[in-house]
This record gives structure tokens, C-alpha cells and sequence, in this order.
């Protein structure tokens, strides 16, 4: 897919379209849905991940999806703010209106971004209830 629909546009994304053995990295998914390193396969696969190094400048924002998982936003979030390259990124998160399915994107605050198993009033206590890890 070269073009989203219109509906889309709000997004003001671009893609970028390289030949891929201009590929820096080929990051192979592994059975137990982790990904790591690997020579890029001839001919070059349909699943995995083909990455290319790009100037950090070019990345304006990043924002979490409603179902990105906490702990995917803690690390991103930390990585970021740990970079000085990446100092002028502004996180968002998506979240999702309960009475209607509107998305709206509000700035990402790391610090408030509690854990969503995290027991009141105990600071950096969890339940240990399985479920979803927000």
C-alpha cells in the first residue's frame, strides 16, 4: 500500500519507499515473538523487519497507540528522553472515548503514566493478577 485513504490525512504521515538491499538491518521475528539481528536473506522475505538509519531529525513525534502496552511505552519513553538526538521528539498517546470511537491523541507523560496494575497508595507495588498490562 503506497496511499491511505483520506480519512487518514489528519495523520500527515509520510512513507518512504527504498530498494531493500539498501537495508541497514533485517530484524527476524523468532518463535517466541521476539526479533533479532540477521543477514538480510536473498531473495528478501515477506515477513520480518527491514530497517534503514535515518537522520533523528526526521522523527518529529511518536505516539503510542490505545493498546500499546505500558511497558512499550515506559521504554520508548525512557530511551527517548535518554537521547539527546531525539531531545526535540513530543510523545503522545492515543486513547480511546468509552462512549463513543473516537481516538484522541493528549501529550504523553512519562512520570504520570502509572503501571496499570499498580496498587494504591503503595508506590511501585503491583498486583499480581494476570491480565492485560495496559
Amino acid at each position: 500500500m503506497f496511499f491511505k485513504s483520506d480519512q487518514w490525512i489528519h495523520e500527515r504521515e509520510l512513507r518512504l519507499l527504498l530498494h531493500f538491499g539498501d537495508a541497514d538491518t533485517y530484524l527476524e521475528r523468532q518463535d517466541d515473538g521476539t526479533v533479532r539481528e540477521a543477514a538480510l536473506p536473498d531473495p528478501p522475505p515477506f515477513d520480518g523487519l527491514l530497517m534503514r538509519r535515518m537522520p533523528s531529525d526526521v522523527i518529529t513525534s511518536v505516539t503510542f497507540g490505545h493498546r500499546t502496552p505500558w511497558k512499550t511505552r515506559q521504554d520508548v519513553s525512557e530511551r527517548i528522553a535518554g537521547s539527546t538526538d531525539l531531545s526535540h521528539v513530543t510523545l503522545f498517546r492515543a486513547t480511546r472515548d468509552p462512549s463513543s470511537w473516537d481516538v484522541r491523541a493528549t501529550l504523553y507523560d512519562r512520570t504520570d503514566d502509572r503501571h496499570p496494575r499498580a496498587i494504591p497508595g503503595r508506590p511501585g507495588a503491583v498486583s499480581l493478577v494476570p491480565g492485560d498490562d495496559g
